[in-house]
Parts: structure tokens; C-alpha cells; sequence
């Protein structure tokens, strides 16, 4: 799927076969971003960005072999969650992932979006907003979906404010946790 960028409609997706739509441009950034649901074949690339997710957002060691039999886990199994990938001149530039739980309250799923990360040198050039907006308008054709969720470091201001600039909201949940492995969940 391509998105394209016009002023006066925002971010629109492209009909296939085409580029560019007349009146508008590729993205804000003017790069060609293609999003699509990761396969089998993007393990490794998803793997090595969730390391680097861990090490900038947490300053965290992730286990490399743990992180692809996760990634592996979730790309064979739907249920547990979807990647997606952007792709920018058929390179992966950055990844998101999505992770469902129902809610009685609402009687609807609630998508989390989870291991966001966009690589450097194509950061705040329209990524993660070509991403976010791409599992938006997924959400709103499925009739169960009632809301998209996230979590995120306490500190990382940054991806505060992206959050903030696509529409989202500070809730007033708060996330607790208890590991149960016996190696007490460690990466």
C-alpha cells in the first residue's frame, strides 16, 4: 500500500499501480513509503530493530536469540499480534507491531501498539505517522475494534510528543507488572 500526502485530504492510500495521485505528493518528507505486513522473511530485520528499541528506549541488553524466537513466535502464530513494516526504496526504515486484547467493558478489541521503532536516518521524516496512520485505517473497517493503545518509557519525550501530534492521549492508566519465569523474565 503507498500513501500519498495532498493538503487539502492529509494522508491518503494510493490505488495500486500508482505512484502518485494528481494534486498530490509522496508523504510530507517526499519519500515513497510502502507499508505492508511482515513475512517470514523479515525476522531478522524486526529482531535487530527490537534490540535497538531496547537499547535506546531502556538501556537494555536484549537477548538476541530470545528476541528472534520471539519475533519468530508471533510472525507463524496471528493470534498472538501482526508486524508491519515501512519500506523505503525496498528497505525496511522502521516496524510497529500490534498485540490484541478484548475488553468486556467496550465489547470490542483493543489494538496495542507495540515495538515502534523507526530507524535514525529516517526518523521525522514521516515513517512512523505513514505506519500509524496505515493500522488506523485498518482498525476503523474491523467492526470489533474499539481502540488502538500504547505504552512507552516514562522519559522518552520524544515519542511523547509523535504520539501526541497523531491524535493520541495520555490516559490516567498506569502499567504494573510481575515476572513469573523462573529466570524472572530477563531479556
Amino acid at each position: 500500500m503507498r500513501w500519498w500526502y495532498r493538503q487539502d485530504l492529509g494522508f491518503q492510500t494510493a490505488p495500486e499501480g500508482n505512484d502518485l495521485l494528481p494534486g498530490g505528493r509522496i508523504l510530507t518528507s517526499g519519500m515513497d513509503i510502502k507499508i505492508r505486513t511482515a513475512v517470514m522473511a523479515d525476522l531478522p530485520v524486526i529482531a535487530d530493530f527490537n534490540v535497538r528499541l531496547a537499547r535506546e528506549s531502556e538501556d537494555l541488553a536484549l537477548e538476541t536469540a530470545r528476541v528472534e524466537a520471539g519475533v519468530k513466535a508471533l510472525l507463524t502464530d496471528p493470534a498472538k499480534g501482526i508486524y508491519y513494516v515501512a519500506e523505503v526504496a525496498g528497505a525496511v526504515a522502521g516496524q510497529l507491531m500490534i498485540t490484541y486484547e478484548w475488553s468486556d467493558w467496550r465489547n470490542g478489541n483493543i489494538w496495542w501498539i507495540q515495538s515502534v521503532y523507526v530507524k535514525p536516518e529516517f526518523r521525522r521524516a514521516g515513517v512512523f505517522r505513514a505506519l500509524f496512520h496505515h493500522l488506523e485505517s485498518l482498525a476503523k473497517t474491523q467492526k470489533d475494534v474499539c481502540t488502538l493503545r500504547l505504552y512507552m518509557h516514562a522519559e522518552n519525550t520524544r515519542a511523547r510528543q509523535s504520539y501526541e501530534r497523531l491524535g493520541m492521549r495520555r490516559t490516567k492508566y498506569e502499567v504494573f507488572e510481575l515476572d513469573v519465569r523462573k529466570d524472572g523474565g530477563r531479556p
